[in-house]
């Protein structure tokens, strides 16, 4: 929605979220996604794209890897820690220029009809679900 509304294209720093925002969740761990959206909203996200971007403020840090089957990437070998928190982009923008914000964030009833009409009123949405054994 951001795109859309601003009519930019920005990739938005998974990194950023996933290491600085505290009360986000557990990093690599999960997360909570009302949360994100409150990181979003108070400190903004710097720009980031995929690991071994060389364009944007702070790309993924962690390569690629095929984690419970095999796929195109290397199987993973040991469980990566979560990135430290960055305060400094990795190409020559300047962090706190490059953070980006939205106005505001909310949630949708978990009905289909409602995230029908939000999705053709709005635009993209997102979900988030458990995952159990």
């Amino acid at each position: 929605r951001w795109c859309i509304t601003t009519g930019k294209t920005v990739e938005m720093s998974a990194e950023d979220l996933n290491s600085c925002c505290g009360y986000c969740g557990s990093g690599c761990d999960g997360g909570y996604p009302t949360s994100a959206w409150r990181y979003f909203e108070r400190e903004g996200v710097v720009s980031g794209g995929l690991y071994g971007d060389k364009t944007t403020c702070l790309p993924y840090e962690l390569a690629p890897c095929s984690h419970h089957e095999p796929g195109k990437y290397p199987t993973c070998g040991s469980i990566e820690r979560t990135p430290k928190c960055e305060s400094s982009c990795k190409d020559s923008q300047v962090f706190s220029q490059d953070k980006h914000k939205v106005a505001s964030s909310y949630s949708v009833r978990s009905s289909v009809e409602v995230i029908q009409t939000e999705i053709m009123t709005n635009g993209p949405v997102e979900a988030a679900f458990s995952v159990y054994k």
